[in-house]
């Protein structure tokens, strides 16, 4: 791989923490789909919780709206989730 191609994976849309921000908003949307019984509540909870982490990032480094955007698809994917197991 040349440098460019490197940097565009270590900072582009397939980055190691977009992964990592999918995960965390599933999980954390599971969860309080789970509690809730409720999908809007799993993908609600999940972007509050993405939101928030980025308007920390903001103070430190920089909003990333990439990091956004992967959160809204944990989101998602707990809202559909939460839905499944919910009775």
């Amino acid at each position: 791989m040349d440098d460019d191609q490197v940097m565009s994976w270590r900072t582009g849309w397939r980055a190691p923490d977009k992964l990592q921000h999918v995960s965390l908003a599933f999980t954390g949307g599971l969860a309080i789909g789970v509690v809730a019984q409720e999908p809007a509540a799993a993908a609600g909870g999940a972007l509050l919780l993405g939101v928030a982490k980025e308007l920390w990032d903001r103070r430190r480094t920089r909003f990333d709206p990439g990091d956004l955007a992967a959160d809204a698809v944990g989101a998602g994917l707990a809202a559909i989730a939460t839905h499944a197991v919910a009775p």
